[in-house]
Formats: structure tokens, sequence, C-alpha cells
């Protein structure tokens, strides 16, 4: 990702994280096979989606507030 990226990039990367999210949603909805699921590495991609999350809201508001 460039350095200084466009709202436009900012908001792409959120959908990314977003569609992400909905497919950890439809693992652990009920009548998945939940014990298949390795949940360390579960964990590890819920975690990876947070910090992602996190760094892309921050560089949105640095876009939408400049110094």
């Amino acid at each position: 990702m460039p350095k200084n990226p466009t709202l436009r990039e900012l908001m792409d990367q959120l959908r990314e994280l977003q569609a992400g999210r909905s497919a950890v949603t439809d693992l652990v909805t009920p009548g998945s096979d939940l014990h298949a699921v390795d949940r360390d590495k579960f964990t590890v991609l819920l975690n990876i989606l947070d910090r992602d999350t996190e760094r892309v809201l921050e560089d949105v508001d640095r876009v939408l507030h400049p110094d």
C-alpha cells in the first residue's frame, strides 16, 4: 500500500477486511462444522483482521483530518 493512500484505496481495503470478517462469520454460524476449524489459525486470522482494520481506520483519519 502506498505511503499516502487515497481515501478510495482505504475504502477498498476496508471492504476487503469486511469480506474477510464475513467469511469468519460464515464459519461460526450455527450448522458450521466448527470442530474442523483450527482454532489457533482462526485466532491468528481474527488478530490480522483486527490489526489491519485499525491501521486502515487510522489512515482514513489522517486522510480526512490532515494536519
